[in-house]
């Protein structure tokens, strides 16, 4: 596993224990470093997040020890400009996945669909796109 789905892995773990957090992501590839930005403030200074906080820090230096990784808050002077991961809390009204992959209908081969028909196609159809 290479450090950033580590750290994507890692920060959907701990927004499992704490749903009511917001998570972004940047990696800086020319600095080796990973910017990770965690609100609201007063959830980022308590105690059993710090606690979780040092164990992922701690995890990844471990492993990918010649990295940095870098805990900040909206009031912090680094700031997140190009996310590449963010996850929100359900306080704030933005629709939380559950990070499971669901099944989807077999594709509906037809030319024409009414107003009530629904098509579905499988992951294996379409090239995703990032």
């Amino acid at each position: 596993m290479n450090s950033i789905d580590f750290i994507i892995k890692s920060l959907k773990d701990l927004h499992d224990i704490f749903v009511h957090s917001n998570m972004r992501y940047e990696f800086l590839p020319n600095l080796k470093s990973h910017l990770i930005e965690i609100t609201p403030i007063e959830f980022y200074e308590s105690e059993d997040y710090i606690d979780q906080e040092m164990i992922l820090e701690e995890n990844f230096k471990n492993i990918y020890f010649d990295e940095d990784i870098v805990f900040i808050t909206n009031d912090s002077l680094n700031k997140i400009e190009n996310p590449i991961f963010e996850i929100y809390g359900e306080k704030t009204g933005i629709f939380r996945s559950a990070f499971s992959e669901l099944l989807s209908a077999k594709f509906i081969e037809s030319s024409f669909y009414s107003g009530d028909e629904v098509c579905f196609a499988s992951n294996e159809e379409f090239a995703l796109a990032a």
